[in-house]
């Protein structure tokens, strides 16, 4: 079987990041996507969608920007898991 992280699901992942995200008319960056991508290398599109709705409305609410930090602690108290704690 093919590695979850391989380079053809990566593209189905990373399009699925770009489409939610188009969705809720917020711009995603390259650079949060490659978090994104490597935070949550096992989450299922339905997690994407809700992650992402939560987190746009937690950073409005704190009027921040919606950066890792703030997926970090949204997937963490929807617990979601996160793939890789080292990335800052």
């Amino acid at each position: 079987s093919t590695p979850l992280y391989s380079s053809a699901a990566s593209d189905v992942y990373k399009r699925q990041w770009q489409v939610f995200a188009r969705q809720y008319e917020f711009e995603l960056s390259d650079e949060l996507l490659a978090k994104l991508m490597a935070c949550f290398q096992e989450i299922s599109p339905r997690d994407m969608k809700m992650l992402l709705r939560l987190v746009l409305r937690v950073a409005r609410n704190r009027g921040v920007e919606p950066d890792i930090d703030v997926f970090r602690q949204c997937a963490m108290f929807r617990a979601i898991k996160i793939t890789d704690l080292a990335l800052s």
